[in-house]
């Protein structure tokens, strides 16, 4: 029953870019995401964990610009760090940032995911 009521909050708690009336308008979403990605190198020295102008965790890139995270990328970056995204899901944005810059690998070096 708990799994239901997970599910279900789950599902509704959902932003409005993340819910969709039938399949055939998640696969064109899914397509026009695909169509506008751009993939980019920055050297991992300009790319830095901060808090967004709308107060959430994102990063900072050289001159780039902000951008958000996502589940996904959220988890890529404690993977980086070797952090556990449960635990910094329940910490405040100021103390999961800190965590992130002094978790961090720095240097010139790629980063690579796990």
């Amino acid at each position: 029953m708990s799994n239901l009521v997970r599910a279900s909050r789950e599902l509704f708690s959902r932003t409005s870019d993340e819910t969709f009336d039938s399949f055939e308008q998640l696969c064109q979403y899914c397509s026009t995401l695909q169509e506008h990605s751009v993939d980019r190198w920055e050297p991992p020295e300009t790319v830095t964990p901060a808090i967004l102008d709308d107060g959430q965790l994102g990063l900072s890139v050289g001159s780039t610009g902000q951008f958000s995270l996502n589940d996904w990328s959220f988890g890529q970056l404690c993977g980086l760090a070797r952090v556990d995204k449960v635990t910094l899901n329940r910490l405040r944005t100021e103390t999961a940032l800190q965590a992130f810059r002094d978790t961090l690998p720095g240097g010139r070096k790629a980063l690579h995911g796990i």
